[in-house]
C-alpha cells in the first residue's frame, strides 16, 4: 500500500472546517452537556462536565493524530483509500508518539521505527551469535528489543472516537456519511488483533506486596503522618476503592455508624463518582484501623482540615487528584524497583475484588462493596435500604493482607471491638 500521504495528494481538498476544527465544536457541545445533538436536545451541564474532565482530552489527540495523518482537511473531503491506510500505518507508529509536539510526521516516525529496529535485529544477532548464543535465546531477545507500537485497543479507542466526531458532521451537515461505519473493528477483529499481542493484561497484587511494603514509605517514619503514598495504596488494597475515591476523602467520610467505622462514599463538594452505584459505605478494614487511621481523621479535624489529604493538588489537565498521583506513585515504583506495568495502583482496587472472589463472597455483597452496577432486580427493588454493615464488615475483615512489615504512623493502636471476624478468610 502507497504511504498515507501519496494517498491523500491525489485527492482534492475543499474550504471548510479541518478535522480538528470539527473535533473541537464536537468537543465544545460535549463539554456543555450534549449527547444527541438533537434539535429539542437539553444538555445535561453535570453530565458534560463529567465527559470534559474524562474524555475530551482523548477525543482531541485522537483528531489531532488523524489530521496529522490525513493533513489539514474537511471530513467531506475524506476519502476510503485515505482511511484504510491512515489505520494501517497507525499499527506501526510508535507507542511514544506525540502527535502534539512531534516534529515528524507519523508516516516518518513509523519508517524511522522499522528501521531502528532493523538495525537493532542486525547488531544483537551478530554480537549473540559471536557469544555462541542460542537460536532460541537470540530470537526472544530479539522480540524483547522490538520497539512497542500503538496497542489494538488504543487503535480502537482512536477509531470510536473518530467515528464519534464523524457522526457529528453528518448531523451538523459538516459530512455527507459516516464513512467510518467501512472501517471500525468488530469486536471479533478487536479481540483477534489482542490476543496477537504480549499480555498487558491488569494482574493483582497478591505476592508481591512484601516488596512493596518494604520499601521506604512503608518502612521509614512519615514526614507526614497522613501522607497519601502511604495510606493510598492501603485504602484501596483493603477496601476496594478508586484512586480518586481515595484521594478526594472528607474527614467527614469517614463515620462510625452502628458502631462499625465505615468510610461513606457520596458526592460531595469537589468530589465526583464514576456511577450511581459508586455511592455506597464500606466498613473499614481492620488493618487500617490498627495502622491509626481514625487518630489520623482526628488529626485532620482537629486541624481543620476538611479533606484527608489536604496537600494533594488537582491535575492541570483533568483536573483529578489521580492523574498527578499516579505519575507519582509510578516514579516512586520505579525508583525502589518494584515497577510492573501491570501491578500499578489499580490494581489493588482489582486485588481486593478477586479475594472476594475467592472467598466465595455473595454476588450482590461483592458488587455493592466495589460500587458496581447491580442488575438483579430483587436487589435493585427489593432491597432500597442496601445491606446490614455487620454483614459487609464481615467480608472486608476476611480478607487476610500481612501488614506485620509496615511501620505504624502513630505507633501501636488500640483496636476498639467493633470487629466481627470471621473465621473462613482468604490472604493476598
Amino acid at each position: 500500500m502507497a504511504p498515507v500521504q501519496e494517498i491523500c495528494k491525489t485527492h482534492d481538498t475543499s474550504p471548510g472546517p479541518t478535522i480538528l476544527d470539527t473535533a473541537e465544536v464536537y468537543i465544545e457541545k460535549r463539554s456543555r452537556g450534549y449527547r444527541t445533538f438533537k434539535f429539542n436536545e437539553n444538555p445535561n451541564p453535570k453530565g458534560g462536565e463529567s465527559w470534559a474532565k474524562n474524555s475530551a482530552a482523548n477525543v482531541r489527540s485522537t483528531a489531532r493524530l488523524m489530521e496529522r495523518i490525513l493533513g489539514a482537511k474537511s471530513l467531506n473531503d475524506v476519502v476510503h483509500e485515505e482511511l484504510t491506510a491512515a489505520f494501517t500505518l497507525m499499527q506501526r507508529i510508535p507507542r511514544n508518539y506525540q502527535a502534539k509536539t512531534d516534529k515528524r510526521s507519523p508516516q516518518v516516525a513509523a519508517d524511522e521505527a522499522d528501521e531502528q529496529e532493523r538495525r537493532n535485529e542486525e547488531i544483537t544477532r551478530a554480537r549473540m551469535t559471536r557469544k555462541g548464543e542460542s537460536p532460541g535465546k537470540i530470537e526472544i531477545t530479539i522480540l524483547r528489543e522490538r520497539l512497542p507500537r500503538l496497542k489494538a485497543a488504543t487503535i480502537y479507542r482512536h477509531m470510536q472516537d473518530f467515528q464519534r466526531v464523524f457522526k457529528f458532521a453528518v448531523r451538523q451537515g459538516e459530512a455527507r456519511e459516516n464513512m467510518m461505519a467501512d472501517h471500525i473493528w468488530e469486536s471479533a477483529e478487536v479481540e483477534r488483533r489482542m490476543l496477537l499481542e504480549d499480555d498487558t493484561e491488569r494482574q493483582t497484587w497478591c505476592g508481591h506486596l512484601g516488596k512493596l511494603f518494604r520499601t521506604p514509605i512503608f518502612q521509614d517514619k512519615l514526614k507526614d503522618s497522613g501522607d497519601p503514598m502511604f495510606w493510598g495504596p492501603l485504602i484501596a488494597l483493603h477496601m476496594g476503592l478508586r484512586s480518586e475515591e481515595v484521594l478526594q476523602l472528607h474527614t467527614d467520610d469517614i463515620q462510625v455508624i452502628d458502631e462499625i467505622p465505615c468510610i461513606v462514599l457520596k458526592q460531595g463538594p469537589g468530589q465526583s463518582l464514576k456511577s450511581m452505584a459508586a455511592r455506597r459505605t464500606v466498613p473499614i478494614h481492620r488493618n487500617l484501623l490498627k495502622l491509626g487511621l481514625m487518630q489520623l481523621v482526628e488529626d485532620r479535624r482537629r486541624a481543620e482540615e476538611p479533606r484527608l489529604f489536604p496537600w494533594l493538588e488537582r491535575s492541570a489537565n483533568k483536573k483529578t487528584f489521580t492523574e498527578t498521583f499516579s505519575k507519582r506513585f509510578t516514579r516512586y515504583r520505579k525508583d525502589h524497583e518494584c515497577y510492573d506495568p501491570q501491578r500499578d495502583f489499580h490494581s489493588f482496587r482489582t486485588t481486593f475484588n478477586h479475594l472476594l472472589i475467592e472467598l466465595e463472597c455473595q454476588d450482590s455483597h461483592r458488587k455493592y462493596l466495589m460500587g458496581h452496577v447491580e442488575r438483579d432486580v430483587n436487589i435493585t427493588n427489593y432491597n432500597p435500604h442496601g445491606f446490614a454493615k455487620k454483614t459487609l464488615q464481615k467480608w472486608v475483615n476476611m480478607i487476610e493482607i500481612d501488614i506485620s512489615m509496615i511501620r505504624k504512623p502513630f505507633g501501636d493502636m488500640p483496636l476498639a471491638d467493633v470487629t466481627n471476624l470471621a473465621d473462613r478468610r482468604v490472604s493476598a
